[in-house]
């Protein structure tokens, strides 16, 4: 299972390792209640084991969209989706300002 991103203004280093942390951090139950909150209960596997990011169309201005492809491993692909839309994609907002963060592809909107 895979989820995506789209990210500006940053760096694929800085992202992945912000994704990262977010994930360690729900495997470790930080994000319990506000899952629980949502309806979802946290894996039983951890969503790091097996998790694969990579990149994909990062330009040579820091202002050029480039998406974030994780791919999460089959212990926890059902729960990764809604991981990923109730606690990643706010947080990674929050790093990198909401403007430069999109969950869809903005190069679509135009």
């Amino acid at each position: 299972m895979s989820e995506s991103i789209f990210v500006r203004e940053t760096d694929f280093a800085s992202a992945e390792k912000t994704i990262r942390t977010i994930l360690s951090d729900v495997d470790a139950g930080k994000y319990d209640q506000e899952l629980s909150q949502s309806g979802v209960t946290r894996p039983q596997g951890k969503l790091l084991d097996g998790l694969d990011l990579s990149m994909s169309g990062q330009g040579m201005s820091p202002n050029e969209w480039f998406e974030i492809i994780a791919i999460f491993g089959p212990v926890v692909a059902t729960a990764a989706k809604d991981v990923w839309s109730i606690i990643v994609v706010p947080k990674l907002k929050r790093a990198f300002r909401d403007d430069c963060v999109s969950p869809n592809n903005p190069k679509q909107n135009k």
